[in-house]
């Protein structure tokens, strides 16, 4: 049996055809498979779950011993923010947590109070929930105050700042 020859558009074909049928499969094979599992994007949430305000530093100390606490006179009065942390996917990360203090008459961060430590969490699973407090100072010259809560990694956000509502800490 003798094969007919075929001109080069009509190889052409033939190889397009082919490779046609090939993709065609594979695309039902993986259509059939699903997409697959999704990324797993690490997510925070913060939350503030209570305020208490003419709390001084030396009691704040004293009644959470293990907490970070601004460098002050054990006399200086404050507020306690109790806070409510939920880690997602974020095993083996470390987030840091920070805080400003913003006067709420011109909407600027109080002098001196700025980036300052709230605590540090290694996370070591893939869900963490914690429950840490922090103490603020109260401002000598603003009346009323908000804070702005972040959590980080070096330079690199672990979810989203949280503003809390505007207290007065006097």
């Amino acid at each position: 049996m003798r094969l007919k020859q075929r001109s080069a558009l009509e190889l052409i074909g033939v190889v397009a055809g082919a490779i046609a049928a090939v993709a065609g499969a594979v695309g039902g094979v993986l259509a059939l498979a699903g997409p697959g599992p999704p990324a797993d994007d690490p997510q925070a949430e913060l939350g503030v779950t209570s305020f208490e305000k003419g709390v001084t530093r030396g009691d704040f100390v004293r009644r959470h011993p293990t907490a970070t606490a601004p460098a002050m006179g054990d006399a200086t009065a404050g507020g306690v923010f109790s806070l409510d942390l939920r880690f997602h996917d974020f095993d083996g990360s470390r987030c840091e947590l920070t805080w400003t203090m913003y006067d709420d008459a011109i909407d600027a961060p109080v002098r001196g109070l700025v980036d300052r430590p709230g605590g540090k969490f290694d996370l070591t699973r893939p869900f963490v929930h914690l429950t840490p407090v922090a103490w603020v100072p109260a401002p000598r010259n603003a009346e009323a105050v908000y804070v702005i809560f972040r959590l980080h990694d070096g330079e690199e956000p672990c979810g989203s700042p949280f503003q809390s509502n505007t207290y007065s800490l006097e």
